[in-house]
């Protein structure tokens, strides 16, 4: 199959997910694995890209269904026979899909025989051609999406709903410890987020919002290339109050207006603890390195809200925690490098240990400015 055909395949693939209550957007290796697996189907020639995604989603319901009813406290938020139903929905629309030639079960027992593909190698279609396949959905394939950059770069059917990124969750969680105002832990923080990513979803949809342009900032150092930061201003309910979020307007400009997939199931099913516990290293990465004031509680696993009484008096604890470590390591690296350096037997080791002596020098130097910065 050369990259045209190949493109193709995938289009339809990401096509079928824009009907379904489920994450659509998805990396080119997971797109090569699935190509690569069905391609091994004996009758695959007979088969859609679209019948080939609507079985996998069918498996997605399934295992969601299965991890659901073993989940007591993911019950509260998601009713498992809901997950149970779309299941048996999607079974019959493929059922009425197939030909006499391939039957429903014959496709259940390939996938159960091949598990996750793990004997399936994406390296068995020629890498250039993948790269072609890359350009082609980037630059000519009208109706897919590409979202992200590099490693995380995400593909999608343009009718797919995207989800929001790291850095509104981001403001999202802002938001709620300012409302709040008490020290929150970050696990319990996932009950509050869903409420919010769903009515933000829904005014995208329905263009409900406000747009507001921030101060002019200067773009490469360019005098000449002053540009206005436009934000989309959304309110949202929250804890029978209300509160305001702004977002940088390029945060929402790929989404589309007037989608399939129905958005109560589609929330449960993308914005749920998994998905939660994947993504919290790169917010928690975001709220430490960006401007969004906000910062880590007296406590291990809680966050606090820069507006709070005690947020001044907990990052001084926290800075001279931190100082304190920082500097007992130095120290012990710096007395293990000249006691090496004495010996002279391992050079390879010195130099190691002298590295390691300057990257804590460095980290210490980093603390103290981020001390600084947030003082």
């Amino acid at each position: 199959m050369d990259e045209h055909h190949l493109s193709d395949w995938i289009r339809g693939y990401l096509e079928e997910y824009s009907d379904w209550p489920l994450n659509g957007q998805l990396k080119i290796g997971v797109l090569k694995r699935r190509f690569l697996i069905w391609q091994h189907f004996e009758n695959f020639s007979k088969l859609t890209s679209r019948d080939c995604a609507l079985f996998d989603i069918y498996l997605q319901f399934r295992q969601q269904y299965a991890h659901l009813s073993k989940d007591f406290d993911s019950l509260k938020d998601v009713n498992p026979y809901h997950t149970m139903e779309l299941s048996g929905e999607v079974e019959v629309k493929l059922k009425s899909r197939l030909n006499e030639h391939i039957s429903f079960e014959q496709m259940k027992d390939f996938i159960l025989e091949k598990g996750p593909g793990q004997h399936i190698k994406p390296q068995q279609i020629n890498a250039t051609t993948w790269k072609y396949v890359i350009k082609i959905l980037d630059d000519q394939v009208n109706d897919i999406v590409a979202d992200g950059d590099n490693r995380g770069r995400t593909y999608r059917h343009i009718r797919t709903r995207p989800l929001l990124s790291g850095f509104t969750i981001a403001k999202i969680i802002e938001r709620i410890l300012k409302h709040e105002q008490k020290e929150v832990r970050w696990n319990s923080l996932f009950r509050e987020i869903p409420p919010i990513i769903q009515q933000i979803h829904t005014k995208i949809e329905r263009e409900q919002y406000e747009i507001s342009s921030s101060h002019p900032f200067d773009l490469d150092g360019e005098p000449e290339l002053l540009s206005i930061a436009e934000l989309a201003i959304f309110t949202c309910e929250f804890e029978q109050s209300t509160i305001e979020l702004d977002l940088p307007i390029r945060e929402i400009a790929y989404h589309t207006v007037n989608l399939q997939q129905r958005i109560e199931a589609w929330i449960g099913m993308v914005y749920n603890e998994t998905w939660f516990r994947k993504k919290s290293s790169e917010i928690q990465r975001i709220l430490k390195q960006t401007s969004i004031p906000v910062g880590q509680g007296s406590r291990r696993g809680y966050w606090l809200h820069e507006s709070h009484p005690d947020f001044a008096a907990i990052l001084k604890h926290e800075f001279r925690n931190r100082m304190d470590s920082l500097q007992e390591q130095f120290h012990s690296l710096h007395e293990s490098a000249e006691k090496e350096a004495l010996r002279g037997e391992n050079p390879e080791l010195i130099h190691q240990l002298s590295y390691q002596v300057e990257s804590f020098a460095w980290r210490i130097g980093q603390t103290i400015e981020f001390h600084k910065i947030q003082k």
